[in-house]
């Protein structure tokens, strides 16, 4: 094929992919041949699927909007900001859409702008992506009998389930919540107090910070507010919590909110806007709740600490509750109890039952009054084989595992090795538990009865 048969094809087609460097693209009428079709197709995607927005495309690749904005403009970007293979590279692979895709599309704009509105848009983006079941298995996603379209599920031999939109799924938990979750620090269960305390007499003007520095307890757990809004197309999240009563400090976190198809599941990211720090949560809410009063959370972030080498991610529960849980009532101790990773068994041993007893008259419980009567100690527990099971239990510093080898016979001392393998082999057969839920339906139930 001679230079003017590729000029030719060049004029007619947007789907050749350039396999010269786009710097030397940049220098001629080229250029428009890859980035007027990505601007139009990033814009329509934006628009159409409200599944991210141009900004949130920006974010991602680690440059500001309006950067972005005109590295997308032809006219600015041959200037001075000029996209390069890389910057395409990664455009196409945050929307997961291949760029010969949208080449091709472009060459069909036309049809594309006026005959695929947004359901239709989202189908073909899927087909894009290689998603091929709805084609493929139509009648996996139609209801003869009600005539109403059903979600697709990965094996059509599977029950196919309704189909729910994210809205309906949202929408419940839509406004302002007061969340707790309870510190990273590894030392809260020694101190259970937070070392920096608020002053009743230095209450903020500003009524948000007013609000956030009454919420702020003495104890280990933080509490703050969650506004969940729809905004702009999309639900946009904002978390906000005060860490330092006397210098009134506050940290915001922003985000987007987002449901899978299973009516039960909410996930955010959400963003520190002063230093970029992210939290991620999944939030889990009953499936037969219409008013929703309380929510829980999957949360996992970065522990912070002046040594930036032990900063570590965490992953904590988090409760979410309409109004606030007034300071150890309670619903607040029940609420706390509910924020550690429980299981279905309950583990205590002789120095929690020992605390026990100590707050018995704090605790003001009818039924703690007579459990404690009937059995006053751990040892007092009935043996069965099925329900309870009575064991002494050991908490075992690592710093004991340092220093326990004092043999005095070099032949016989124990390396690091050693060590490291012991206290492997001890935490294998130790209580901690493999994983978390958070039971939204159990939690939901008991708050409502004990906060009426």
């Amino acid at each position: 094929m001679n230079n003017k048969s590729k000029k030719d094809m060049q004029k007619q087609s947007f789907t050749q992919i350039f396999s010269y460097q786009l710097d030397e693209v940049n220098k001629d009428a080229r250029y428009n041949s890859y980035l007027v079709p990505l601007h139009w197709f990033v814009k329509l995607y934006t628009r159409r699927t409200h599944k991210m927005t141009m900004g949130d495309i920006a974010k991602q690749m680690g440059i500001d909007s309006a950067t972005f904005s005109k590295m997308l403009r032809h006219g600015i970007a041959k200037d001075k900001r000029q996209i390069t293979s890389e910057h395409i590279n990664r455009i196409c692979e945050i929307i997961n859409i291949p760029l010969s895709s949208i080449l091709f599309l472009y060459e069909h704009k036309e049809a594309v702008e006026k005959n695929l509105q947004r359901n239709d848009f989202e189908k073909l983006t899927n087909l894009l992506r290689g998603n091929f079941d709805e084609i493929l298995y139509p009648s996996a996603f139609y209801d003869i009998n009600s005539g109403k379209k059903m979600s697709k599920t990965a094996n059509t031999k599977d029950s196919v389930s309704t189909l729910v939109s994210e809205n309906s799924i949202l929408e419940p938990i839509r406004g302002k919540w007061y969340f707790y979750f309870p510190s990273s620090d590894s030392k809260i269960k020694e101190q259970r107090k937070k070392i920096l305390k608020k002053n009743p007499s230095h209450v903020p003007e500003s009524s948000e910070l007013a609000e956030l520095f009454s919420l702020y307890s003495p104890d280990h757990i933080y509490c703050g507010t969650l506004n969940i809004e729809f905004k702009g197309g999309r639900y946009y999240a904002v978390l906000k919590y005060m860490t330092n009563p006397s210098e009134h400090k506050i940290l915001c976190y922003e985000g987007s909110a987002s449901s899978p198809v299973d009516n039960t599941s909410i996930f955010c990211s959400l963003t520190r806007q002063s230093d970029g720090d992210i939290m991620y949560m999944i939030m889990s809410k009953p499936s037969t709740e219409k008013r929703l009063q309380y929510l829980t959370a999957s949360v996992l972030t970065l522990s912070h600490h002046q040594d930036e080498e032990r900063h570590r991610p965490c992953s904590l529960r988090m409760i979410l509750s309409r109004k606030p849980i007034k300071f150890d009532s309670k619903a607040y101790k029940v609420m706390i109890s509910n924020l550690m990773m429980n299981e279905a068994v309950i583990s205590i041993d002789d120095y929690g039952y020992s605390q026990l007893k100590e707050k018995q008259k704090e605790y003001d419980s009818p039924a703690l009054d007579v459990f404690l009567e009937k059995y006053p100690t751990i040892d007092s527990l009935p043996r069965t084989k099925r329900y309870l099971t009575v064991r002494n239990c050991a908490y075992i510093n690592e710093k004991f595992l340092d220093n326990f080898d004092d043999s005095s016979d070099e032949s016989k001392k124990l390396d690091e090795i050693d060590i490291l393998y012991l206290e492997a082999l001890l935490r294998q057969h130790s209580t901690a538990l493999w994983y978390s839920k958070t039971k939204a339906t159990k939690i939901n139930k008991v708050l409502k009865k004990i906060d009426s």
